[in-house]
């Protein structure tokens, strides 16, 4: 199930807008492959991140959060293969390193997924036995064991 559809899309971009963004210069027709290849690879990128940490396709529909990261990234996506040789504007750059950012909050557990009905679906607990304590040994508790007086 994807995280986006081009109908999220087209509530950010007009038909023609979107038309044009994709290729098409009369803005008659939108090229939905093109489109469909820009959400892969941003699904792809918020995969890569989220594996192992949540299980993000369980969502029908799709959480909140990782449908705005999916539409960040697939519009930055379709700017990019439309701009290819001139400057993306500033604001999709933005967009992009501000689903980045959240990417790598929701890969740390600093921010957590919440399902539809309100709950949290947490990071799951990693105990361990290790602290931030220096375990090196002083020279006048080493000299205790040493034997010599």
């Amino acid at each position: 199930m994807p995280y986006s559809k081009i109908d999220d899309l087209l509530n950010e971009f007009n038909t023609d807008e979107l038309a044009r963004l994709t290729g098409d210069p009369s803005g008659q027709q939108i090229n939905v492959v093109r489109v469909d290849y820009a959400r892969e690879l941003a699904e792809a990128i918020i995969d890569s991140h989220l594996t192992g940490r949540y299980l993000t396709k369980q969502y029908d529909p799709p959480d909140t959060l990782l449908k705005a990261i999916s539409v960040d990234l697939t519009v930055y996506n379709i700017f990019q293969f439309n701009y290819a040789r001139t400057v993306i504007p500033n604001t999709i750059i933005w967009r992009r390193m501000n689903a980045m950012s959240l990417l790598a909050k929701l890969q740390k557990g600093e921010i957590c997924l919440v399902s539809q009905y309100g709950t949290e679906d947490s990071p799951p607990v990693i105990r361990t036995n290790k602290s931030n304590v220096e375990r090196t040994f002083s020279d006048t508790l080493l000299d205790k064991f040493s034997g010599e007086d």
